[in-house]
């Protein structure tokens, strides 16, 4: 298991999961968002599949401060792999980025997410 998957593992507990509505909370405004998101309700941040962030890359824009706190460990993961194998930042680290960006509050994260979520923008090459 890689080190930095294990660092985010330990920062980041796996439940309890949100419920859906904590997670969209009010930024649900059209119907492709709610159908990026009704996939992840229940889901632990572990099990979010490759394939759903690639294709859906969009979706750290319509979560919640809540939902993007809990959901950030799967895009920092698999950003961090993908930057790590091919030298190429993913859409939805980008998205997650800017989520970041506009919420711009840490207080819900620990210190020891913070050492992780700045580790992994500073490996990324993002401002947070």
């Amino acid at each position: 298991m890689d080190d930095f998957f294990k660092e985010v593992k330990a920062a980041f507990p796996i439940y309890p999961i949100p419920s859906f509505d904590l997670v969209y909370g009010y930024k649900i405004s059209s119907e492709e968002s709610y159908e990026e998101l009704i996939l992840l309700e229940g889901k632990e941040w572990t099990l979010i599949e490759s394939n759903y962030l690639q294709n859906h890359y969009t979706f750290p824009f319509w979560l919640s401060i809540s939902g993007l706190h809990y959901y950030l460990p799967a895009i920092m993961i698999f950003s961090w792999n993908e930057y790590m194998n091919k030298k190429d930042v993913v859409l939805v680290a980008d998205s997650a980025a800017l989520a970041l960006e506009k919420f711009n509050d840490y207080s819900i994260y620990t210190n020891s997410q913070l050492d992780v979520l700045i580790k992994w923008a500073y490996i990324l090459n993002f401002e947070i």
